[in-house]
């Protein structure tokens, strides 16, 4: 069964969150200044190795109860777990307030625009409702869905941080289920986690779509789900991605089932540039595929694959958009200042079989267009010699670019 076929045998959708459409979320890890946060949302009176010793152990704390499938329907509110800590003993009620702030913060994850535009295309076939684990209140949570654009599109929005339950919890997913007035056998649920997504809609008698964003494929012993795919915009398919035709060449945008190829490409590309040696080239391509892994999702890159106007035809072309700030300067002809982003122009690859014949043209119109829709005004690229014709037929110009060789002069 094709992605798209998937989604058309129900009337409505019920999403998890974090891993599934918001990224770059849950950053605890040791390298987390919780400290620097905590000074940021005006902290002063606590010392900085108070504050990462209680924030640590909180999250701790909390990781420990949340893995314990006997807690779903017991989970502790932050602020709860903060007051009972051994290092928080004595801190004043508005020091855990603001310490609470600062898990919140390293908690939330942001929307990219391709995970928000296809929420928006759902929207428009499905009835949508949100089934999501979070630690902290909702607020933060809520910030973000609207900044996006796409609160209004759920019909419904389940926090477990509103009650004492989270998933797999069938509570969460009967609570969801009631609002959205739809019978259950025609509701999907779709989500990243096996255990608290696939696991629990399953218990709640519905059919589920398992994100496995890192292709570890199903477990013999784990909840099974119906359906398989490796991300959200891969289960749209045709829905979603956005499709050109030129001649018989057809161009959608990239996804993560997508990151070898596109980190193959980059690697072939350096090698006949003549720039990759050949012991070089596997571990190009494997730091190049974690990239794209965690950029696309995040929406630091956004890219663009060509195939020919068949069926199950091969990926021969590519090209992408990595998006980086910049410091605010004024703008070329000093009409304004930009403020950024930038976007690097990279990865503009074809296969040789496949060249002269305008795919390079095509899949840069499609990068421009973006470009354009998107408000980024400032775009640079590093050119071949052989592409700099195209690039200069596009408007593209020559700069004062300099590169440091890495020796100073003696």
């Amino acid at each position: 069964m094709v992605a798209p076929d998937i989604l058309s045998s129900f009337a409505a959708i019920l999403l998890d969150m974090n891993g599934t459409f918001m990224f770059r979320e849950d950053r605890f890890g040791p390298d987390q200044d919780f400290a620097a946060t905590y000074r940021a949302l005006g902290g002063r009176r606590l010392a900085a190795e108070l504050v990462q010793g209680i924030v640590g152990r909180c999250c701790e704390t909390l990781g420990t109860i949340y893995d314990d499938p006997a807690r779903c329907d017991s989970f502790p509110q932050v602020r709860d777990t903060l007051r009972v800590l051994p290092e928080a003993r004595g801190v004043p009620e508005t020091e855990l307030k603001l310490l609470e702030a600062v898990l919140a913060k390293h908690e939330l994850g942001r929307i990219s625009d391709p995970y928000a535009a296809a929420l928006q295309r759902l929207a428009h076939t499905h009835r949508l409702g949100l089934v999501a684990n979070i630690l902290s209140r909702k607020d933060l949570w809520l910030r973000e869905l609207t900044r996006a654009g796409v609160l209004d599109l759920f019909a419904v929005t389940v926090f477990s941080s509103d009650g004492s339950s989270i998933k797999p919890s069938r509570r969460l997913f009967d609570q969801a289920l009631a609002a959205l007035a739809v019978p259950r056998s025609a509701v999907i649920f779709v989500g990243d986690s096996l255990r608290c997504d696939i696991g629990g809609a399953a218990g709640a008698g519905l059919a589920t779509v398992w994100i496995d964003r890192q292709g570890l494929g199903r477990e013999a012993d784990g909840p099974q789900p119906d359906y398989v795919v490796r991300d959200l915009l891969e289960l749209l398919g045709a829905q979603v991605a956005t499709r050109a035709m030129s001649d018989s060449f057809t161009v959608r945008t990239a996804t993560v089932a997508d990151a070898p190829i596109l980190a193959r490409h980059r690697a072939e590309m350096f090698r006949d540039m003549g720039v990759l040696p050949e012991h070089l080239l596997d571990v190009l391509v494997d730091a190049s595929r974690r990239y794209f892994e965690e950029a696309i999702p995040s929406g630091e890159y956004v890219g663009w694959v060509a195939a020919r106007a068949t069926p199950a035809s091969e990926i021969i072309a590519g090209a992408g958009l990595q998006l980086r700030r910049i410091l605010p300067h004024p703008d070329p002809g000093g009409r304004a200042i930009a403020l950024g982003p930038q976007g690097v122009v990279l990865n503009v690859y074809t296969e040789p079989a496949w060249r002269r014949r305008g795919l390079a043209a095509l899949l840069m119109r499609h990068v421009l267009d973006w470009a354009a829709a998107h408000g980024i005004t400032s775009l640079v690229l590093h050119a071949s010699r052989d592409a700099r014709g195209l690039y200069e037929k596009l408007g593209f110009v020559p700069t004062n670019e300099m590169r440091f060789a890495g020796q100073r002069p003696s």
